[in-house]
């Protein structure tokens, strides 16, 4: 898939995005720049995300406790086997 000149989250061309951006500047629309990447996660943490997911994949959860719960023993499970 070729992306060259698109902005690949929306497909579409980069011309508009910059367009865009112009013109709510010029009604003074307030904007932000996104950053590329979340400036709290480390590249570190980013990798282990599919990891986690598929550690995840197929278990039914209640509530946000039982995931929080699940999440932490799988991270201090890697830092058992990095230790």
């Amino acid at each position: 898939m070729e992306t060259t000149g698109y902005c690949q989250s929306l497909k579409a061309p980069t011309d508009a995005v910059v367009f865009i951006t112009v013109y709510l500047t010029l009604i003074e629309v307030a904007t932000l720049q996104q950053p590329l990447y979340s400036p709290v996660v480390s590249r570190a943490d980013i990798f282990q995300f599919p990891v986690l997911e598929e550690s995840l994949k197929g278990h039914c959860f209640e509530n946000v406790p039982n995931i929080q719960q699940d999440v932490i023993e799988y991270v201090k499970d890697i830092m058992a086997e990095n230790l």
